[in-house]
């Protein structure tokens, strides 16, 4: 009699956890539409799409079509530097140059739970968020790019130090599962997921150091990232066919190289018009989206200053790991040579 007395009384409890679940749902709704105008379609669990305005508000809709025969390649991830309701409204003001992007994933504040995923703009189609940008060679990530937008606060300056927000535990986890699926379905390759600040590194910093990146590659699986064995310059010599050694002495000219090779902006350095110092400032900002992302990622402190050996390990055992194949033509320094 107790065994089914207990079936009967876990099937209640589950019964009210659905309810609340229902009621939950349903109140976060009512809240988007009443701060927002926004209607929210409920997908999976913690998932929910936007309903596109009818035709006399179309132009709140914010998105466009994607050039003719242009394949989604890549993933660019951002901080939306506001809360839920002030990105929703951004994305849905109707203005003249629209902003939006394809996914945003909440962090706890307030009433509005960690983890929920809010599909704006289904992938096939466009959205702007992403623009000036440059990144391997093709500009305006927008054309090939899914924008998928984490809602934090990203950082503060205070007293000349910058101080980095932390990422929501139930954000990052969401955020996985829905990387995840993306890769698979539009088959992206690791070099590929990117931060706004690695495709726009002259005026964006997002995502910030904080953001977890290798917690995303090592838990994962997501992104470019170095293994167990891949953490000494023999380990990529032995696993790797480099055809040039790591320079024994950090060298400025081959970690530009590196950069170059793993695709940042670096066309400025040809730029004959421009001073010495206007090429360090342009330097300074690509060598701290490649800190941020890969070399420092996690160590706030060190977001700033000048790259090192630590730095330049990074940059060399990922090109040799990613982009072997044009490894030899990016790893000579300025006289063709490499000094071991």
């Amino acid at each position: 009699m107790w065994f089914y007395f207990a079936i009967f009384l876990l099937n209640i409890i589950f019964v009210c956890c659905l309810w609340f679940c229902a009621a939950v749902n349903a109140d976060f709704k009512k809240d988007v539409y009443a701060k927002t105008g926004i209607t929210l379609k409920d997908l999976e669990k913690n998932q929910y799409q936007f309903v596109p305005f009818e035709e006399k508000w179309a132009h709140r809709n914010h998105y466009f079509m994607r050039p003719e025969g242009q394949k989604v390649t890549t993933i660019i991830l951002h901080d939306t530097v506001g809360n839920l309701f002030s990105t929703l409204n951004k994305f849905s003001d109707g203005k003249e140059h629209p902003l939006n992007a394809h996914y945003i994933v909440t962090q706890k504040d307030g009433l509005v739970p960690g983890g929920l995923v809010i599909e704006m703009v289904p992938p096939p189609l466009m959205a702007q968020h992403a623009w000036p940008s440059w990144f391997r060679g093709k500009d305006n990530a927008n054309d090939y790019a899914i924008g998928i937008e984490l809602v934090g606060k990203g950082f503060v300056d205070q007293g000349g130090k910058r101080s980095f927000y932390a990422y929501d535990s139930a954000q990052i986890k969401a955020l996985a599962r829905l990387l995840t699926r993306l890769v698979r379905e539009y088959d992206i390759r690791p070099e590929n997921i990117l931060s706004h600040g690695d495709v726009s590194p002259q005026r964006k910093y997002d995502v910030t150091i904080a953001f977890p990146w290798r917690g995303l590659y090592e838990k994962y699986g997501l992104g470019m990232g170095l293994d167990g064995d891949e953490r000494t310059p023999e380990q990529i010599m032995e696993k790797f066919p480099v055809p040039y050694a790591l320079p024994q002495k950090f060298n400025e000219t081959f970690f530009q190289n590196m950069l170059t090779l793993l695709g940042y902006d670096t066309r400025f350095a040809d730029d004959h018009d421009a001073s010495a110092g206007e090429k360090r400032a342009k330097w300074a900002n690509v060598y701290q989206a490649f800190f941020a992302h890969y070399s420092r990622n996690g160590q706030g402190a060190l977001w700033r200053g000048k790259p090192d050996q630590r730095d330049q390990f990074w940059a060399f055992a990922l090109g040799a790991k990613y982009f072997g194949k044009d490894f030899e033509k990016a790893s000579k320094t300025e006289n063709g040579s490499v000094d071991p």
